[in-house]
C-alpha cells in the first residue's frame, strides 16, 4: 500500500504578488509506492485541500486544488519513491482566514484507480494575508 511522506508547504508573496493580491503556494511530497503498485503501474490522482488551522475544526478554504496524476513506475524496481514539487497561485483573500495571523496548511490526498487512498497534512505556515 502506498503512503505519503516528506510533506512540505511554502507560501511566498513577493512585492509583485502583493500588488496583484496573490500568494504563490509551493508544496511537495514523496509518494512511496509498494512493489505491487509498481508492478501494476498504479496511477494515483493527487490533489490538495487548503485548510485554515484552528483549535477545534479546521476551516476548509479550498478543496481538490491542483489535481494531477502520478504513476507508480520507476526505472529501478528498488526505487519505490516518487518525489514531487508543485506550485500554484491563489488569491490573497482566500488565505485571510483569521483576524491577525493566519495559519495555513495543506491536506494532500492520493487516490489510486483501485480506490486505495493515502493522505497526509503539511506543517502549518503562519502569515498575515
Amino acid at each position: 500500500m502506498a503512503n505519503l511522506s516528506r510533506l512540505m508547504l511554502t507560501l511566498e508573496q513577493t512585492e509583485e504578488h502583493k500588488k496583484l493580491k496573490t500568494v504563490r503556494v509551493i508544496y511537495g511530497y514523496t509518494l512511496n509506492c509498494s512493489k505491487v503498485d509498481l508492478r501494476e503501474a498504479l496511477v494515483f490522482t493527487v490533489s490538495v485541500d487548503i485548510l485554515g488551522d484552528d483549535l477545534i475544526i479546521d476551516d476548509k478554504l479550498a478543496l481538490n486544488v491542483d489535481p494531477h496524476e502520478v504513476t507508480c513506475a520507476c526505472e529501478i524496481m528498488s526505487d519505490e519513491s516518487i518525489t514531487m514539487q508543485r506550485e500554484f497561485l491563489v488569491s490573497q483573500k482566500l488565505l485571510d482566514e483569521d483576524i491577525g495571523v493566519d495559519e495555513i496548511k495543506l491536506d494532500i490526498k492520493a487516490v489510486a484507480t483501485t480506490g486505495e487512498t493515502c493522505e497526509g497534512t503539511t506543517g502549518v505556515v503562519r502569515g498575515k494575508f
